[in-house]
């Protein structure tokens, strides 16, 4: 035995207070940055939803618009015409509508018309109106050649 000095054991069995403090600290900046990445997944996720269905139904009524006008294009007696009024514009072209082994006999017109105050695509053919597209800010119709 040492004269003077009285050895002591400490028991380290529990952990001090800066250990309990550093533990504190590192899980609260990890919580932090879960808490970061959820929201921030959520605002992505939201967003996509929400313009998921925009896209469709831009695309079904740009496709409607575009499977009249091919039908429309082969030996089309008048070409397009596009009118533009106060409200928005008007595309009218004719489309078959009778057709023989000859050729064919008949056509029908077909407008596509753009509302801006309401913001709606309507197509108006043998007087029925019908809303092909809600929603649509914007549309301009321009002919080439």
């Amino acid at each position: 035995m040492i004269r003077g000095n009285v050895i002591r054991q400490r028991n380290h069995a529990g952990i001090s207070l800066v250990e309990l403090m550093v533990a504190v600290v590192l899980m609260s900046a990890f919580s932090i940055f879960l808490v970061t990445l959820v929201v921030i997944t959520n605002k992505a996720m939201l967003i996509e939803n929400t313009g998921a269905p925009v896209r469709t139904e831009a695309k079904k009524t740009l496709e409607a618009m575009f499977k009249e006008l091919r039908e429309g294009k082969a030996s089309n007696p008048n070409s397009p015409s596009i009118t533009q009024t106060s409200s928005g514009q008007t595309l009218t072209f004719n489309v078959p509508d009778q057709v023989s082994k000859s050729g064919v006999q008949s056509w029908r017109q077909v407008q596509f018309v753009h509302d801006a105050t309401a913001k709606e695509v309507t197509r108006v053919s043998g007087g029925r109106s019908d809303v092909i597209g809600r929603n649509v800010t914007s549309l301009q119709f321009s002919q080439s050649g």
